[in-house]
């Protein structure tokens, strides 16, 4: 699992980026939960396009750090 942050909180969610979450969260990240929600259930393209884009990088990510354990 992996959670998407907005670091600026724009219309656009142009500075969308991944986190993983180790542990408790933090207060902040709460902070930015919210925030996400909005984002994510917004239909913009822009959005759509960010989303994609983090969804194939974390894939990426994955497969990379799981060839590295073996």
């Amino acid at each position: 699992g992996y959670t998407i942050y907005v670091k600026e909180y724009t219309p656009k969610a142009d500075t969308i980026y991944v986190i993983k979450t180790v542990g408790r969260e933090s207060s902040d990240s709460r902070e930015y939960q919210k925030r996400k929600m909005d984002i994510i259930k917004s239909n913009c393209e822009e959005c759509k396009r960010m989303r994609e884009k983090v969804r194939a990088d974390t894939i990426q990510a994955s497969l990379a750090s799981r060839k590295r354990k073996r």
